[in-house]
């Protein structure tokens, strides 16, 4: 994946969609995703409830997705205008280089052979994702901001404390 895109434009697109804020209660991300394909890049950001996609004028572009976290996107909101060229593990202003993983390659990787389909209503969703309160929210353990799927359980921790919900309404084996 590759993209090349003005940092003012950037800038007022990630404005535009940190319009959708997270709902308490509900898992949500404050990522934003960059999708190029078919010579457009577009930014993404969801909270499971509303959507915000916007179009980003780009060029030299090469299809790819990858997923922004808070500490890049802070970063990028003090550049200075110019061009940011945005690939798979860096974001790069003249000299200046940001690194990352790319966490569409993690994800794929850790889920290879272990995908599954299950339904859930959206009622059971919301009492088991009620787990969130308890994800760390600190920068030194980013491991613990997550919440953990296995089987019919949700789990969410933070150092001091852990939560759990267990579920019969769905099928997660």
């Amino acid at each position: 994946m590759k993209t090349i895109l003005s940092v003012n434009e950037l800038n007022k697109a990630i404005k535009e969609i940190n319009k959708v804020k997270a709902i308490k209660g509900i898992l949500a991300t404050e990522n934003i995703i960059i999708q190029v394909e078919n010579g457009n890049t577009c930014l993404i950001k969801d909270n499971f409830d509303s959507r915000i996609k916007k179009k980003v004028e780009s060029y030299n572009n090469e299809a790819g997705i990858i997923a922004l976290d808070t500490s890049s996107i802070k970063l990028i909101a003090k550049l200075k205008n110019d061009e940011i060229i945005i690939n798979e593990n860096e974001i790069s202003l003249g000299k200046k280089k940001i690194k990352f993983i790319n966490q569409e390659a993690l994800i794929r990787e850790s889920l290879d052979g272990e995908i599954t389909n299950f339904t859930v209503s959206q009622k059971e969703l919301l009492r088991i994702l009620e787990v969130s309160y308890c994800k760390a929210k600190d920068e030194t353990r980013p491991i613990l901001k997550g919440i953990c799927f296995n089987n019919n359980e949700t789990c969410a921790l933070d150092g001091h404390r852990m939560s759990v919900r267990r579920s019969e309404q769905y099928n997660n084996e």
